[in-house]
């Protein structure tokens, strides 16, 4: 959980040095369809093991990123 927190922090900053959502949105899903990323893991899993934001999170993170 605590990594998932600081990743989200750096994708935040990363939002805020480019100013560029669409782009961020871009990569995130160019990501997920590269890594063959589950983009609905089961919450459980989630907890337990996921050290970042899943795609999904992110995206929506950027979406509602103030520009």
């Amino acid at each position: 959980m605590i990594s998932r927190h600081i990743e989200a922090r750096a994708d935040v900053h990363a939002l805020d040095l480019t100013g560029d959502p669409a782009m961020f949105i871009a990569m995130q899903k160019r990501l997920a369809i590269t890594n063959i990323s589950d983009l609905s893991p089961d919450a459980v899993e989630y907890v337990l093991y996921a050290s970042h934001p899943s795609g999904p999170e992110r995206i929506a993170m950027a979406r509602a990123w103030p520009s």
